[in-house]
C-alpha cells in the first residue's frame, strides 16, 4: 500500500481506507504449505505411534540420543510483513511452496559443498566421533541411538554397523 500511495501521491491513509472500506479488501500474507502426501502423512503418523509407545515402555531406557543434521535450504525467500497481497479471500493469496528436497547445504559436524552427507561420511562420523562421545556422557547408563530416515542414515552398511556398536538402537525404519 506503501507503494500505491507514494505512487499516486497520496497519504498511506487514503489508500488503506480505500482498500478496507470501498473495496471490502484485506491485507494478507503469502501463505506457506508443506507438499505432503497422504502417504507421507499416514507413515508419520504410524511411526509416531510407534514411538510413543515404545518411550511409555518399561523396557525404554531412559537416556535417548537423536542424531540429526541442519540443513540449510536455498528455497525461495519471502519477508511474511513485508510480502503483502491485498484481496477480499486469503485463498487469492499466492502460495509459497516448500519443496521436499530442496537446493541446500547440511551440516553435521562438517560442512558438504553439495549438501548431501553419504554413507561413507556419516559412518565415519559416527564412529570416530558420535559413539564415542555417547559413551562417555551416558557413563554406563543404558541409553537408545535414534536417527532419522536420510539415505545415508538407512544404508545397510550403516545401520549394521551402529547395530554392533551400540547397546540398543532404534533403526529408521521403525
Amino acid at each position: 500500500m506503501t507503494k500505491l500511495a507514494a505512487g499516486r501521491d497520496v497519504s498511506i491513509y487514503t489508500i488503506s481506507k480505500a482498500v478496507r472500506e470501498d473495496l471490502g479488501y484485506k491485507s494478507f500474507t503469502l501463505r506457506v504449505i508443506h507438499l505432503l502426501t497422504e502417504k507421507q502423512k499416514d507413515a508419520r503418523v504410524a511411526r509416531g505411534k510407534d514411538m510413543l509407545n515404545f518411550i511409555k515402555s518399561s523396557s525404554s531406557p531412559s537416556l535417548r540420543f537423536f542424531s540429526d543434521e541442519k540443513l540449510f535450504n536455498l528455497d525461495r525467500t519471502h519477508n511474511r510483513q513485508n510480502t503483502r497481497w491485498i484481496c477480499k479471500d486469503p485463498e487469492d493469496v499466492s502460495m509459497v511452496f516448500k519443496y521436499k528436497n530442496p537446493a541446500s547445504v547440511m551440516v553435521l559436524g562438517v560442512i558438504s559443498s553439495d549438501g548431501d552427507i553419504n554413507q561413507e561420511v556419516y559412518l565415519e562420523v559416527l564412529r570416530d566421533v558420535v559413539v564415542p562421545w555417547m559413551y562417555k556422557v551416558a557413563k554406563g547408563r543404558r541409553y537408545t541411538f535414534q536417527q532419522h530416515s536420510a539415505p545415508g542414515h538407512k544404508a545397510k552398511r550403516v545401520q549394521a554397523w551402529v547395530l554392533g556398536a551400540v547397546p540398543h538402537f532404534w533403526k529408521s525404519q521403525e
